[in-house]
C-alpha cells in the first residue's frame, strides 16, 4: 500500500462508495483517504501537519489501490452525509 508512504490518512467520518476496482477487480466499499502534496507545515512529532496542500482519493481496502481522485467539495461532502 504506497499510498501510506506519503503520510496519507483516512477521513475520519466520511461516508465510503461502492466502487469495482480498476486493479484488482473487486466490488467493495472505498474509503477517503487525505494526501499531502507539496509543502507542509507542522510540528516535528505530529502524524499530520497543520497546514499545506492535499488531495482526496478514493482506496481500495483489498489492495490499497488509489482509485478515484475528489475534489476538496466532494471529500466534505461525503464526509456530512
Amino acid at each position: 500500500m504506497f499510498w501510506k508512504d506519503y503520510g496519507a490518512w483516512l477521513l475520519k467520518g466520511a461516508s465510503t462508495q461502492e466502487l469495482k476496482c480498476q486493479n484488482c477487480g473487486n466490488t467493495t466499499d472505498h474509503d477517503v483517504y487525505v494526501v499531502p502534496r507539496g509543502f507542509q507545515l507542522g510540528i516535528v512529532f505530529m502524524k499530520r501537519s497543520l497546514v499545506g496542500m492535499r488531495s482526496y482519493f478514493l482506496v481500495c481496502p483489498t489492495c490499497g489501490f488509489m482509485g478515484k481522485q475528489l475534489t476538496k467539495e466532494q471529500a466534505v461532502a461525503m464526509r456530512k452525509s
